[in-house]
């Protein structure tokens, strides 16, 4: 891997220094992972809510960060210039309404477990589940040492 010039990679924070330290340590373990979830009682215009995500990670290079370590003196956040973040929209409006939770907790608990590689980007993942026509739920998962409860709350 080459690295590019310092002006897209930064020192971590104390705080993320101490993230990474266990993400190395018990990886897959889904601890460090968050995962907003939200219901929406609406359509939704799924390609216009990509192309949404899409304008927000171009937007915020924080959604275009990965971790590198490897080799390096102390570990940095490498500001990519763009990235594909995984967008995943799956139908569940032919599954009975009493098996909705069920299926979403399974998913829920999956994309959790799955985890991220921090070297690899991208480190956001957007999942879109319709349960009815006009009923959603968004689930935006990422590393909690992307963004914390307020840096979240702002995108």
């Amino acid at each position: 891997m080459s690295l590019p010039s310092d002006k897209s990679m930064y020192p971590l924070t104390p705080v993320q220094m101490g993230m990474l330290f266990h993400h190395v340590q018990a990886r897959h373990s889904g601890v460090d992972i968050q995962q907003l979830v939200a219901t929406v009682d609406d359509a939704i215009d799924v390609s216009a809510f990509r192309a949404a995500w899409a304008d927000l990670s171009a937007a915020h290079p924080i959604l275009r960060t990965r971790f590198v370590w490897d080799g390096l003196p102390d570990p940095r956040q490498e500001i990519l210039f763009a990235v594909e973040f995984e967008f995943t929209d799956i139908d569940l409006t032919d599954v009975d309404a009493a098996t909705h939770q069920t299926r979403i907790a399974a998913l829920l608990k999956a994309d959790r477990l799955r985890g991220f590689d921090l070297g690899a980007d991208p480190l956001t993942r957007v999942m879109l589940i319709r349960t009815a026509a006009e009923q959603h739920r968004w689930v935006w998962t990422f590393p909690h040492i992307l963004l914390d409860g307020g840096s979240f709350a702002f995108l």
